[in-house]
């Protein structure tokens, strides 16, 4: 969905809600917005930037599992542990 023309003031907010539209297999999104923003200032004449998610908010890398925390994370997946009678 485009935007053209949107104003934002300085301290507006922009929301974003994601819904998953229709039946829910995981936890997860593909949805990564796109913002883009000329900014106002005579020192940067009319300058574009952008804000693009899938690129500069993916968070940091994880580190691998230690071969321990693999075994531990094996068994907490089990059904004894899934499953309380």
């Amino acid at each position: 969905m485009k935007f053209k023309g949107l104003e934002v003031k300085k301290d507006d907010t922009l929301d974003f809600v994601v819904d998953f539209n229709g039946e829910i297999t995981d936890d997860e999104f593909v949805w990564a917005p796109l913002l883009q923003m000329k900014t106002a200032s005579a020192a940067n004449d009319g300058q574009m930037v952008e804000w693009n998610a899938a690129a500069q908010f993916g968070g940091p890398p994880p580190n691998p599992l230690s071969p321990l925390e693999e075994y531990a994370q094996t068994l907490l997946l089990t059904n004894e542990f899934l499953f309380l009678d």
